[in-house]
């Protein structure tokens, strides 16, 4: 079959779907869209390897997005990609893939994401320190329980003081790197493997309202970590904790 292509938007409608697994068939290849993808119907990826989604604009979810453990690709560059999500959603792995130059993606929308990495490997891929990813005030969640997964690629994060981010899986993520100006969350909860490192910290941070520390530890290298005065923290022990030796 091979790849598919649209130059312009992909709009699934309420009622109607897109399977790319219809039939168990293999979709031979990704689907490309050079536009928006807005979906308030139903969207399956494909369930070979390859089967993935790139997508040139913005990504709305309003209902059904089975990811079946396939990549969406965000490829635009110059003004931010928004990623409007009226319903939880779930995506499996997330690259940022810009022809040249770099991405930014910016949450928006009432419903948090989740990046699930259910089959290990990269939950987030940055093509170059220069891509970011604006939490923008919502619920981010990377990871699954149990799963090893990690962040490659040198990009930043943004928060914001009533933004959250959540860690799940094994091991170390790999370093966390928020941008000049971004460098808060409301909610910062690591659950990934007690006594083992979860994160490295590549940037300061500060934590406004909550610091869960269910499992892992947290090195901070040089950098600076904030608790603000009214921030509660659970689950530190003597073997989940920060490391802060180092500066």
């Amino acid at each position: 079959v091979g790849i598919k292509a649209i130059a312009g938007n992909l709009v699934i409608s309420n009622g109607t779907a897109l399977h790319m697994d219809y039939g168990s068939v293999s979709a031979g290849g990704e689907l490309v869209v050079g536009g928006n993808v807005s979906n308030a119907g139903t969207i399956t990826l494909g369930q070979s390897a390859g089967d993935d989604l790139r997508v040139g604009g913005n990504f709305t979810n309003a209902a059904t997005f089975n990811h079946n453990n396939r990549r969406v690709i965000f490829t635009k560059t110059g003004a931010a990609a928004i990623v409007t999500l009226s319903v939880p959603t779930t995506l499996a792995y997330v690259v940022f893939q810009p022809a040249s130059g770099s991405t930014t993606l910016q949450m928006s929308g009432a419903s948090a994401l989740t990046i699930s990495a259910p089959n290990a490997g990269n939950a987030i891929t940055f093509n170059s320190a220069a891509d970011i990813f604006d939490l923008n005030t919502r619920a981010l969640t990377i990871g699954t329980t149990g799963v090893a997964n990690t962040i490659t690629g040198g990009g930043t994060f943004r928060g914001s003081t009533t933004a959250s981010l959540t860690l799940l899986g094994t091991g170390s993520i790999g370093t966390l790197s928020f941008g000049t100006g971004f460098q808060n969350l409301g909610t910062f909860t690591v659950n990934r493997t007690t006594g083992a490192i979860a994160c490295f910290m590549g940037s300061p941070l500060a934590v406004v309202t909550a610091m869960n520390l269910t499992a892992g530890i947290i090195d901070l290298d040089a950098q600076t970590f904030t608790l603000n005065a009214a921030a509660t923290i659970t689950g530190a022990s003597s073997s989940n904790y920060f490391i802060a030796d180092n500066a």
